[in-house]
């Protein structure tokens, strides 16, 4: 939350908003919000809860949904828990039009796997040797769970406009698969109490990230 700054009267884009979880946090904010999801049912999650009527939702690609709106602009725009998901061609489509629909001095704050965690790491070896792999309908079928390095993301932003403001880490997984379905509650626990390295220079322990940026 302290990524989007003041969000007062600020309009709102959450891509790959799910069952709404970003939208409840800001129901008592005065903000135009709009949710998009590629899944009807989360969606229709979203339009179950009353609470949530003030807000805007819709099943729709994101891509088609922007370029269908080329006037419209944001303030803010979030990403969370989407880019692992998708195939490079349409994060390019994507980011396009992200740059596009930001205001100048608009903010995108988007999530990622953080590549060079241990967690990370053992899990690419468990995936390799075991023949696991994430198929990912419906953006990209048989697109594999992919992971960032924050260097090269920032790299990427730049090249869309966007100038990265800080990244922040956590979920700081460090027991690994398959042992952590077995350690469930140590795992949380160290977890927690690692969180406080967020921005530290072990903040590399992490298996995600959330970074921040500005449209220029």
């Amino acid at each position: 939350m302290s990524l989007m700054g003041d969000i007062c009267e600020k309009r709102i884009l959450d891509i790959g908003c799910g069952p709404g979880l970003l939208a409840r946090r800001l129901l008592s904010k005065p903000c135009e919000f709009t949710g998009l999801d590629i899944s009807e049912r989360m969606i229709e999650e979203c339009q179950r809860d009353k609470s949530l009527q003030k807000f805007n939702f819709y099943a729709v690609d994101p891509v088609e949904f922007l370029k269908n709106k080329p006037n419209e602009k944001y303030d803010i725009i979030t990403c969370m828990g989407l880019f692992e998901y998708l195939s490079d061609e349409y994060n390019h489509e994507l980011m396009k039009e992200i740059s596009k629909h930001l205001y100048p001095g608009g903010r995108l704050i988007a999530t990622y796997p953080n590549a060079n965690s241990p967690y990370r790491m053992a899990d690419r070896i468990y995936r390799k040797l075991t023949g696991v792999d994430a198929m990912v309908p419906p953006y990209t079928p048989g697109v594999g769970h992919k992971e960032f390095s924050e260097k090269k993301l920032k790299k990427e932003w730049r090249q869309y406009n966007i100038e990265p403001m800080r990244a922040a880490y956590y979920n700081f997984r460090l027991i690994p698969k398959p042992f952590d379905t077995y350690l469930k509650t140590l795992d949380l626990f160290i977890s927690r109490k690692l969180q406080i390295l967020s921005e530290s220079p072990f903040r590399f322990l992490a298996s995600a990230m959330v970074l921040g940026g500005e449209k220029c």
